[in-house]
């Protein structure tokens, strides 16, 4: 389970944040400033995280330190989570419309921190959270998260419906580019050559084997170790399942018939006096 935790306390703000990269989607988002929180919470069900965030914030003055530094907290977390990154996927480009907007998100993986943002707004505000916030919310994401993000809103007319698309196509992105995937040398039994194959190992079978560890979580060691035992390992059980199936009836009708020999050899009248004449002896 890729997770991570985080308190920062500052002079404006005062946060707490975990997240975890392999949920269902669940969140609980309470910044005091309405419409962000219904992002966040997109954000959370589109990428099938789980977020949980408190923030005490200096909103009385603006929205910019909140914004600005839940941004900061969450690229954080995912920074932790994530861990070494390696076997993840990396790359992602996502398109979503929200009725007459679409945006697009593209993400690299990089440890390289990036920002490109295209998009323009026509009011300063959407409820309570100012327009100009959304991209500075990104660029604290990706400087510490480090990541590089492309985020082009390619049209739209109402604010409400573009910034949704962004927060989506931006939780979609980053939800595909964090999946597993595990290179390993496949033998071809023709040629006996090496073909160089990925197989993408979806996360549920990972966690089954790799349970609560982010040690064990980020080691693509451990992980093709108990992959390559689930291969050897549950085709021995299952033939081992089928082979009681199988065995038990066969030794049931084995033994039926010896009973029945039996009988007609040592109960039948008839055929111990033909075995008496022959003077057959039969130990059993």
């Amino acid at each position: 389970m890729r997770s991570y935790k985080i308190n920062r306390d500052t002079l404006e703000t005062k946060i707490s944040v975990e997240i975890n990269l392999d949920g269902s989607g669940k969140s609980k988002i309470d910044t005091g400033i309405g419409f962000f929180d219904h992002m966040l919470t997109l954000m959370a069900f589109h990428g099938k995280f789980d977020i949980n965030i408190k923030c005490e914030g200096d909103t009385y003055v603006d929205d910019h330190h909140t914004i600005e530094d839940i941004g900061i907290a969450l690229g954080q977390c995912v920074k932790n989570a994530l861990g070494n990154r390696r076997g993840i996927k990396r790359y992602s480009t996502v398109f979503i419309p929200m009725d007459e907007s679409l945006a697009q998100t593209s993400i690299d993986i990089s440890n390289r921190p990036y920002l490109v943002f295209n998009a323009e707004f026509k009011d300063k505000r959407v409820g309570n959270m100012t327009t100009q916030m959304v991209k500075e919310f990104f660029r604290a994401f990706v400087n510490e998260s480090r990541v590089t993000l492309h985020i082009n809103l390619l049209y739209g007319e109402n604010d409400h419906h573009k910034i949704e698309a962004i927060f989506k196509s931006f939780a979609r992105a980053l939800k595909e580019a964090i999946k597993i995937a595990i290179t390993i040398p496949i033998v071809s039994y023709q040629s006996k050559s090496f073909n160089k194959n990925t197989i993408f190992i979806p996360k549920a079978i990972i966690n089954i084997f790799i349970i609560g560890s982010p040690k064990l979580s980020n080691n693509n060691f451990i992980k093709l170790l108990f992959f390559f035992a689930a291969i050897i390992f549950v085709p021995y059980f299952f033939l081992l399942s089928i082979t009681s199936f199988v065995v038990r009836p066969l030794v049931f009708i084995v033994f039926l018939l010896i009973n029945t020999i039996r009988f007609i050899f040592f109960y039948n009248k008839k055929y111990s006096t033909i075995f008496q004449k022959k003077k057959l002896k039969f130990n059993f």
